[in-house]
């Protein structure tokens, strides 16, 4: 008899690569007696079957059969820059479950700046069976700032590094880099002159030096690089000409996560402020700086032992880019990291125990 667990989080293969690094990394962890379940839309779902086949993906109408886990797999549930929407899905769908149905988050993170939503969190949490977090930041924020049992609550890492340790094994790192250096910027909640001024450098930087901006989300959206690269005037009118720098997006609709990060093998040096690009480029060989843009950046170049850096100091050096402090990220880290990460599954197998 099966025993099924719905995937509660929605955002599976909607454009976000880290998303689906996490999912993946889950994926290779989780309990074979588990069959597992998510709900997505239209759009999605041939991307998700070709991607995750052992999911069983429906549509909204379709029925979902009788489970016993509800499981919120990887990201950041515990934010707020980005408004309170992760904080109302879980309202909406951990709080109105039955009592018989156990709830997990497993591979979390926290944005410190939740804390605004302190008390709507802990409604949430207090419903919750168990919680693993990304990173220790995440684990001593939720223990200095909520109430929860110490049993129901672990510090692992993220579920990106299972995944990306096969990945990095199978892939060959190329010894003539194609770019000298990669910007990835979010513009999430950072200063408007200093992104146009890390524009303008940088098309003035690529005369002379390869370089490239990368997105780590395929859509559109507000705030994100292919939307902030637009609205900095590079990809309109006399921009297009050979000189100006180019946004490399992520093949995303190709079946495996894989090709999400064969651009990193040709990348020397990267400046990021997303969570999941460092991890890419961390695993894939590159020297890496950290993009300073909320604390979960903070987080995870703390782990990886890397340098971070200011919207405005990048802005003021990137001419002399060259000597900025980028980092290779040691083996013994990485491979620490996806040790940790892999605990969920002794964790899992005891949470359905």
């Amino acid at each position: 008899m099966n025993i099924y667990a719905k995937l509660g989080f929605r955002f599976y293969g909607a454009g976000n690569v880290g998303d689906d690094l996490m999912l993946e990394g889950f994926l290779s962890l989780c309990p074979k007696e588990l069959s597992l379940f998510g709900v997505t839309d239209t759009c999605r779902l041939a991307t998700l079957k070709r991607r995750f086949p052992a999911v069983l993906w429906l549509l909204p109408h379709e029925q979902e059969p009788a489970y016993e886990y509800w499981l919120g797999v990887g990201d950041t549930p515990f934010q707020s820059l980005s408004g309170d929407y992760f904080i109302r899905q879980m309202e909406e769908d951990i709080l109105t479950l039955p009592q018989n149905i156990r709830v997990a988050l497993i591979g979390v993170g926290v944005e410190a700046e939740s804390i605004r939503y302190q008390e709507r969190l802990q409604k949430i949490i207090t419903r919750i069976n168990l919680i693993t977090t990304r990173d220790q930041n995440a684990f001593t924020f939720l223990t200095n700032h909520f109430d929860i049992p110490s049993t129901r609550l672990e510090p692992t890492a993220d579920l990106a590094h299972v995944c990306l340790k096969n990945i990095s094994s199978k892939s060959s790192l190329q010894p003539d880099k194609l770019y000298e250096l990669a910007l990835n910027v979010y513009n999430e909640k950072l200063n408007y002159l200093s992104l146009l001024n890390i524009y303008l450098k940088a098309k003035r930087i690529n005369r002379e030096h390869k370089l490239v901006f990368l997105s780590n989300e395929f859509r559109n959206l507000k705030g994100s690089e292919i939307n902030t690269f637009q609205t900095f005037g590079i990809l309109s009118g006399s921009c297009l000409a050979h000189q100006n720098p180019t946004l490399v997006t992520p093949g995303y609709f190709t079946s495996k996560t894989e090709n999400f990060t064969e651009v990193f093998t040709v990348i020397d040096r990267l400046a990021s402020s997303r969570y999941h690009c460092l991890l890419m480029g961390a695993w894939l060989g590159c020297q890496c700086l950290g993009i300073n843009r909320s604390s979960k950046i903070q987080t995870v170049c703390e782990e990886l032992q890397l340098d971070i850096i200011t919207p405005s100091k990048l802005s003021k050096n990137l001419m002399t880019f060259q000597h900025l402090p980028f980092k290779t990220v040691s083996k013994m880290i990485l491979d620490n990291l996806a040790q940790k990460a892999a605990k969920n599954r002794d964790l899992l197998y005891e949470f359905i125990s």
